[in-house]
């Protein structure tokens, strides 16, 4: 027996919603249009988990 066919979602059909009649889009100009910046800096980051917030570096350490 296959897993598709002993699955209660077997039988699901997906499809992309933007293909089809009806799809429109239209393009918004920003209306202050910059640059992104380009300077490096550092990446605050915090990470969930084993019931606590942790730095990225107490995570990196404490995980190996």
């Amino acid at each position: 027996m296959a897993a598709a066919d002993s699955s209660r979602l077997g039988g699901l059909r997906l499809v992309d919603p933007q293909d089809g009649d009806g799809w429109t889009h239209l393009r918004v100009p920003a209306t202050a249009p910059a640059p992104l910046p380009r300077a490096l800096g550092p990446l605050e980051v915090e990470v969930a988990g084993a019931g606590r917030t942790w730095s990225l570096a107490g995570w990196l350490e404490a995980t190996h």
